[in-house]
């Protein structure tokens, strides 16, 4: 176990502790607190991707390394195939991310692994999560989803324990990263879809 921050640990020391692994987690946010949320460093989960991205490649591993992060219901997906977005819920996320650095931060991030990563990258392979409004609870029926399935104004519910589930089936389980790998999945409580 090895416990730092992850943007102080220099390049060398990031490549030496992801020398080896086959799939990082990164379920990295910022914390909801007046200076969590407005204090530095305000692209934390930007950085930390790019960084673990620039580090697994430096490492050009026999096998892509499957990155998994997770950022929530307010990053879009590239060219709007969120189609289930109203105008005004769009209108309302623009301004979030504006007002919001963690809003921003997540959609860079994501960004940052459709545009520069993509699809065919030789050393990364990714999945960016997209829970909808977390809560406490147990292991339950969930399902998953291509584009959004609440709105801002009648958002569904994802309990933590599930998020972690599924993050486990990515990791462990090669059917489940096919289906998913290089998407933006968005994870919900119950309801109909595939669990």
């Amino acid at each position: 176990m090895v416990e730092a921050e992850p943007l102080a640990l220099g390049d060398e020391a990031l490549q030496r502790h992801l020398h080896g692994c086959s799939a990082v987690v990164s379920c990295l946010g910022h914390n909801i607190s007046l200076k969590g949320i407005f204090g530095p460093p305000r692209d934390l989960v930007t950085q930390a991707t790019q960084r673990l991205c620039r580090a697994i490649q430096a490492l050009r591993p026999a096998l892509p390394v499957r990155l998994i992060v997770m950022g929530s219901v307010s990053v879009n997906q590239p060219q709007r195939l969120d189609t289930a977005r109203s105008p005004l819920d769009r209108a309302l996320l623009a301004l979030i991310r504006g007002l919001l650095p963690p809003a921003q931060d997540n959609q860079r991030a994501a960004d940052f692994l459709c545009r520069s990563i993509g699809p065919d990258d030789p050393f990364v392979q990714w999945v960016a999560l997209r829970p909808d409004t977390l809560v406490e609870g147990e292991v339950t029926p969930y399902t998953l989803h291509e584009g959004i399935v609440g709105s801002l104004f009648k958002p569904a519910r994802t309990n933590m324990a599930n998020v972690a589930h599924f993050m486990g089936e990515l990791v462990a389980n090669p059917s489940v990263w096919q289906a998913w790998q290089g998407r933006l999945p968005v994870i919900v409580n119950g309801g109909a879809g595939s669990a």
